[in-house]
């Protein structure tokens, strides 16, 4: 009887714990890794920004984001140019964030959004990001995609916190200057 009693535990273990061993690797599903797709986003706006390629930032936003948002093309144009010299490295703050929420408001709705924040060192200056997107959103899927983006020369935050913008995540490109 204790072998059988061990054995159950040591099964329930192994059965509560192998979540955290998939290492990401089921798309769409509990094994999301979420700071490879944050990682994914980063690394398209940056080549965006390096490219100067509007079209590619602009895309990046979910549709609600673009009705939402002021003078995203302009802010846009803005950030092109506050980005001086040429991109070294990225660096997360240990992020994502995660949100997220499985039929919470009865509907049967099931939603997820990323936050992440992002120390950019180029040649010339280090430019902190804060991101926020919906990765999911399956009553209203003109949510999916960037919903917020941030950005600010470091030498105009605090180095040492993580930057989340001006924490009301307004829809859109926000270039602080």
């Amino acid at each position: 009887m204790k072998k059988f009693c061990l054995l159950l535990v040591l099964s329930s273990i192994l059965l509560l714990t192998s979540c955290s061993l998939g290492g990401g690797h089921m798309p769409g599903s509990i094994f999301d890794d979420d700071k490879t797709a944050a990682n994914t986003r980063i690394e398209k706006l940056l080549e965006a920004i390096k490219s100067k390629n509007g079209d590619i930032v602009k895309s990046m936003f979910s549709k609600n984001a673009i009705a939402d948002a002021n003078n995203i093309d302009e802010n846009i144009f803005k950030l092109f140019n506050c980005f001086k010299g040429e991109i070294l490295s990225y660096e997360d703050w240990g992020g994502p964030g995660v949100s997220q929420g499985n039929n919470d408001d009865g509907s049967g709705r099931i939603w997820k959004i990323l936050r992440s924040t992002y120390d950019v060192k180029t040649s010339e200056n280090t430019y902190r990001f804060a991101i926020k997107e919906f990765t999911t959103d399956t009553a209203d899927p003109n949510n999916v995609g960037v919903y917020s983006i941030y950005v600010i020369n470091a030498k105009d935050t605090d180095m040492d916190v993580a930057y989340w913008g001006d924490g009301n995540w307004t829809p859109g490109l926000t270039v602080v200057s």
